[in-house]
C-alpha cells in the first residue's frame, strides 16, 4: 500500500471524527470543573472580603466603645447619668466612626442613660429586655455581643446593635452595657454592590440562626431565623473543627434555590457571613464557555483531512527551512561572541584609562601633601632658629592639617582599591530602646506592664538602621502582648556579648549586643516554635500576617546579626536579637602620637 493510499485509509477517517469529539468531551468535563471551581473561588473570595469588611467595622465599633469606657472610667453610675458632656462625646465618636449609627450607655438596671444625637438629658428608656443587654450583663470582661435587628426609636430605621460590658473600678463587668448600632440598610447596600449575579444571595446571621441582614431581602412570609438544618448553619461544623471557612451546596430554606456557598465565621462575635452562587448561573456560564469548543470541533472535523494531506508537502519545506535557520543562528551566535569579546576589551581599556587618571590624581595629591609637609618643616626650622615660638607653633598646626589630609587621602585610596561600601548606618542603642518603650507603654492597654533594663557597660551604638531596629522591637512587644490575653509583664533587656551565640566555628568575633524581649504569656509548643520564623505562618487567625519574625530575621541577616527563640507552653517566650556593635572611629595619626607621648 502506497503512502497516498494509506492517507485515505479508514483509520484516518475514523480519527478525523473520533479525535475532535474526544477532545470536545474532555474539554466539556474540564470546563465544568473549572467553572465550578471559579464559582467556589468567587464565593470564597467574596465571603472573605465581606468578612474583612465586617471585622474592620467591628474594630471601629470596639475603638469607639473603648473610648467611652476610658472617658467614664472611675465614675459612679449617678455621676455618669448626671454628666452633660457625655452625649456630646458620644456624638463626636459617632461622627468619627464610619458606619456607626448610634452610641449609647445602659446602666446595671437596664435604663438607657445617654445616646448620641440626643441632647442632655435624653429619654431614660428601658433596655433591660434587649437580648444583647441580657447576654452582656452576666458576661466576662472581653465579651462582645450582636443583638437582633430592631427599629430605631429616633428614626425608625432598622439597626443592628453591638455591645460590650461596662467595666467597673476592679476591671470586671458591673452590669452596665456600652453599645453601638449600624444601619441594616448600609449592610444591604454593600451586599447589593458585591453581588455578581441576580440569583446570588448574601446573608449575615448569628450562631442561633437569627438573620441580621440578607440580600435579596427576606420575603414577607420568610422566618427571621435559619433552621439548624440550613446548609449554611450546618457548614459551621467545619469551622468549629478549626477550618477558616466552609464550602457547601444545598437548597436555600428562604427561597428554595439550589446554590453553592462559602461561609466565614467571626468567632469572637458569634456571627457568620455567607455568599451563595446559584447553580443555574454556573450551568449558564459552563454552556457559554463550551459553545465555542463545540463549534471548533465541527470545524476541526472538516479541516483534519486537508491538514493531513498538506502535511507531507509542508514537511520537506519545513526541514529545509529549519536547516537554513540553524545555519543563520550559528552565524549570528558567532557574530554575537565576537561583539561580546570586543565589548569586554573596550571595558578593560576603559578601566585601565580610569585607573590611570585616578593614579595621576593621587600622585598629584600626594606630591602637594609632601611638599606642604616638607615646606612646613623647613619653615619650622627657620622659626626655631629665629627664636619665634609662636610662628613655629602655627607652622606645626599647618603641618598637622597637611598630614591629616594625607591620612584622609590614604583612607579613600584603600576604600577605592578594596571596593568597600560606606559604613552601614548606626543607631544609638539605649536612647532608641527607651524611646520605643515609652511609645509602647501608651498603647499596650490596661493589664500590661513594660519594663526595660539596659546594662551599664552597654556599647553606645549598634550597626543597624534606627527605624529597622525600632520596628523590630515594636513587632516583638506587640507579639508578646498578643501572647498574654489576660495581661502580664513584658521585659526588654539589653546587654553586651562577645560573639553571636550559636555562631558556627570560625565566625568573626567582636563586640555585639543582645536585646531580649520576654513575656509571661501562653508560650509555644515545639511544633509551633519550629515554624515561628516561617514566612506567612501565624497563630493569630484573624489579625496575623505571618511576616513579622521573618522580616526581623531578614533585617538581622543583612547586618550580620542573629535571632534566637526560646519558649515553654504556659511559661512565656523569650526572643533574643544579637546585633554587631558600632566600633569607635580610629584616632588620626597625630592624635595617636600625642596619646603615646
Amino acid at each position: 500500500m502506497t503512502a497516498r493510499e494509506r492517507l485515505y485509509s479508514a483509520p484516518l477517517w475514523i480519527a478525523a471524527v473520533v479525535v475532535p469529539l474526544a477532545m470536545a468531551l474532555a474539554f466539556a468535563q474540564w470546563s465544568w470543573r473549572q467553572v465550578e471551581r471559579e464559582a467556589i473561588g468567587l464565593a470564597t473570595h467574596t465571603a472573605d472580603l465581606l468578612y474583612e469588611h465586617l471585622a474592620r467595622s467591628l474594630e471601629v465599633h470596639d475603638t469607639a466603645l473603648e473610648a467611652v469606657q476610658v472617658r467614664i472610667e472611675g465614675m459612679s453610675w449617678p455621676e455618669i447619668a448626671a454628666d452633660p458632656t457625655i452625649p456630646t462625646l458620644l456624638k463626636r465618636l459617632q461622627q468619627a466612626a464610619p458606619h456607626t449609627n448610634r452610641l449609647g450607655i445602659v446602666d446595671p438596671s437596664g435604663l438607657l442613660l445617654h445616646i448620641s444625637g440626643v441632647p442632655f438629658p435624653g429619654p431614660r428608656t428601658a433596655h433591660a429586655h434587649r437580648d444583647f443587654v441580657v447576654a452582656l450583663r452576666s458576661a466576662g470582661p472581653n465579651t462582645v455581643a450582636m443583638g437582633e435587628p430592631m427599629a430605631g426609636r429616633l428614626t425608625g430605621d432598622v439597626v443592628i446593635p453591638y455591645g460590650r460590658p461596662h467595666l467597673g473600678p476592679d476591671g470586671q463587668p458591673d452590669g452596665g452595657v456600652l453599645w453601638a448600632t449600624f444601619a441594616q440598610a448600609t449592610l444591604v447596600a454593600m451586599f447589593r454592590a458585591v453581588r455578581a449575579e441576580a440569583d446570588d444571595a448574601i446573608i449575615l446571621f448569628r450562631d442561633d440562626g437569627t438573620i441580621l441582614a440578607r440580600y435579596p431581602p427576606l420575603p414577607a412570609a420568610a422566618a427571621p431565623r435559619l433552621p439548624p438544618t440550613a446548609p449554611a448553619r450546618a457548614a459551621l461544623t467545619a469551622i468549629g473543627a478549626g477550618a477558616p471557612s466552609a464550602i457547601g451546596r444545598g437548597l436555600s430554606p428562604v427561597d428554595g434555590i439550589d446554590r453553592i456557598f462559602a461561609v466565614r465565621r467571626l468567632d469572637r462575635v458569634g456571627i457568620s457571613i455567607s455568599y451563595a452562587r446559584a447553580t443555574t448561573s454556573i450551568r449558564a456560564a459552563w454552556f457559554q464557555r463550551s459553545l465555542p469548543m463545540l463549534m471548533l470541533t465541527a470545524l476541526a472535523m472538516a479541516l483534519l483531512l486537508a491538514l493531513t494531506w498538506r502535511h507531507r508537502l509542508s514537511a520537506q519545506r519545513t526541514l529545509a527551512a529549519e536547516r537554513r535557520i540553524r545555519a543563520e543562528a550559528e552565524h549570528a551566535a558567532a557574530a554575537e561572541r565576537a561583539r561580546a569579546n570586543a565589548e569586554a576589551m573596550l571595558r578593560h581599556l576603559q578601566r585601565v584609562d580610569t585607573l590611570g587618571h585616578v593614579a595621576a590624581g593621587l600622585v598629584h595629591d600626594f606630591r602637594n601633601t609632601i611638599q606642604a609637609v616638607q615646606g612646613g618643616v623647613a619653615m619650622i626650622d627657620r622659626a626655631i632658629a629665629q627664636g619665634n615660638a609662636a610662628r613655629a607653633h602655627d607652622l606645626i598646626t599647618q603641618v598637622k592639617e597637611a598630614s591629616d589630609r594625607g591620612v584622609q587621602l590614604t583612607q579613600r585610596l584603600l576604600a577605592f582599591t578594596a571596593n568597600r561600601a560606606e559604613l552601614a548606618s548606626t543607631c544609638a542603642l539605649a536612647p532608641a530602646i527607651a524611646a520605643t518603650c515609652r511609645l509602647l507603654r501608651t498603647s499596650l492597654g490596661p493589664g500590661y506592664r513594660l519594663e526595660e533594663n539596659c546594662a551599664p557597660n552597654l556599647p553606645a551604638a549598634v550597626r543597624a538602621d534606627p527605624a529597622e531596629l525600632e520596628s523590630a522591637l515594636i513587632n516583638l512587644v506587640i507579639n508578646a502582648r498578643d501572647a498574654m490575653p489576660d495581661g502580664g509583664t513584658i521585659t526588654v533587656v539589653a546587654r553586651p556579648a562577645a560573639t553571636p551565640p550559636g555562631a558556627q566555628s570560625g565566625a568573626q568575633s567582636g563586640a555585639y549586643v543582645e536585646i531580649s524581649v520576654t513575656d509571661t504569656g501562653i508560650g509555644m509548643d515545639a511544633a509551633t516554635l519550629a515554624r515561628a520564623t516561617d514566612a506567612f505562618f501565624t497563630t493569630k487567625k484573624d489579625t496575623g500576617t505571618g511576616i513579622g519574625l521573618t522580616s526581623i530575621a531578614a533585617f538581622l541577616d543583612g547586618i550580620g546579626g542573629t535571632m534566637r527563640l526560646a519558649s515553654t507552653p504556659g511559661h512565656g517566650t523569650t526572643v533574643t536579637l544579637t546585633l554587631p556593635a558600632a566600633p569607635d572611629p580610629p584616632p588620626l595619626p597625630h592624635e595617636a602620637a600625642m596619646q603615646g607621648a
